[in-house]
């Protein structure tokens, strides 16, 4: 698992991305997919563990956020709920919205973030 997990860094921290795409400078999309039981949840899970909070300059987050991914629904609920965790007031926004809007204060901390959507189908 450690070398699975240093590759993991390795395409994460990389300038050149090494994911299956950018969505905007400085971002990059790893997927990790395989039969369900096969450890991708729990390869996350350590990679997260060991890089939350570890020095930005040593490939670690100051914030790391985990959704549950099972369906749209599911996403949407976990932004909702992120957003109300970080003061964004989220009873009058429809969903696009409030996605609109974490996207846009994601970009805009001043530290790394890690965003996990685990169990998507």
């Amino acid at each position: 698992r450690g070398q699975e997990l240093e590759r993991l860094q390795a395409m994460l921290r990389s300038p050149a991305g090494g994911g299956v795409g950018a969505c905007a400078a400085g971002v990059t999309m790893i997927e990790a997919s395989g039969f369900g039981g096969v450890g991708k949840t729990q390869m996350a899970i350590e990679y997260c563990y060991r890089h939350y909070q570890a020095n930005p300059e040593m490939g670690g987050y100051g914030l790391v956020v985990w959704l549950h991914a099972a369906s749209s629904d599911s996403i949407a609920a976990g932004l909702r709920q992120l957003a109300a965790d970080s003061g964004i007031a989220v009873r009058d926004k429809n969903n696009e919205q409030v996605i609109e809007e974490v996207r846009s204060r994601l970009y805009r901390t001043g530290c790394p973030w890690l965003l996990v959507f685990d169990n998507i189908e």
